[in-house]
């Protein structure tokens, strides 16, 4: 979560740190962060699915034109920004038109101590001059790690995107998360914001970690047409130690040993049994 995905969020009624779906800190700045994207493949994906599911100046740009760079920080999916030529940058390559400017000042005088936080209420309303009927720039999700050859894996890997997308899809509709522009098969097209990583004093702030809370609250109060499981934290927990116990230390580099044995020599089964 970044100090300007809150602000963002702040500015919509409520949005949430965790459930921004997706939305890891979209960082331009960064030159470790982004590269221009040497796979001429996944251009011409992009293009394409640009070209297809988003208006204005999307469905005529040249794919010489089309411009895509690759961001770090997915897990498995691939995720890349694509933009029109020259949008939104200024000489110096940096983006110009930030969204929701003015709420990010006050969280950023909120950080810094110059401002007090926020009411009670958390936020106000949609940015009327906000129009992103043809945005500048969008975040391409294209999924990754895909399922192993059984029937299981494939039902548990469609049914995972099925609820991402649905979940993704309510919280865009009712302003608490990015826009989502397009599903596809094989991801989505979604609203980049343009942003960075909180620092550690950022996250320590009372205010801003009460912002958060609200926020999270926000998500966690929906009521989503998924799947209630109610064991799902245990399932999950008891996947892992099963996990846990499969491994020896002929699997871990000798290295890594010494972390290895105290691990493996800690209960995860007693522990587990006693947290459930």
């Amino acid at each position: 979560m970044t100090a300007e995905q809150l602000s963002e969020q702040e500015k919509r009624a409520s949005g949430s740190a965790s459930s921004a779906p997706s939305a890891a800190s979209h960082q331009l700045d960064r030159p470790d962060s982004v590269q221009f994207l040497p796979d001429t493949d996944y251009k011409t994906k992009a293009w394409m699915l640009c070209r297809e599911y988003l208006t204005g100046r999307w469905g005529s740009v040249e794919e010489d034109s089309f411009q895509i760079r690759r961001i770090s920080g997915g897990l498995t999916n691939h995720i890349f920004h694509c933009s029109l030529p020259q949008a939104g940058e200024d000489e110096g390559g940096r983006v110009a038109k930030k969204r929701g400017g003015k709420k990010a000042m006050e969280l950023h005088q909120v950080a810094n101590g110059k401002k007090s936080g926020p009411g009670k209420g958390g936020g106000g309303g949609e940015d009327e001059d906000d129009d992103d009927s043809e945005p500048a720039d969008v975040l391409l999700r294209l999924y990754g790690g895909g399922p192993d050859d059984t029937d299981q894996s494939l039902t548990s890997y469609i049914t995972s995107h099925v609820i991402d997308n649905v979940v993704f899809t309510i919280l865009s509709e009712r302003g608490l998360g990015p826009k989502l522009y397009g599903v596809f098969p094989e991801g989505r097209l979604e609203e980049f914001i343009h942003a960075r990583s909180m620092t550690p004093e950022e996250v320590r702030d009372p205010t801003l970690s009460a912002i958060i809370a609200r926020k999270v609250a926000k998500i966690h109060s929906l009521s989503t047409p998924i799947n209630k499981e109610r064991d799902w934290l245990s399932k999950m927990f008891r996947r892992y130690q099963t996990q846990v116990e499969q491994i020896s230390l002929s699997d871990v580099d000798p290295k890594h040993h010494p972390l290895a044995k105290e691990l493996l020599y800690f209960d995860f089964k007693k522990e587990t049994d006693w947290l459930l």
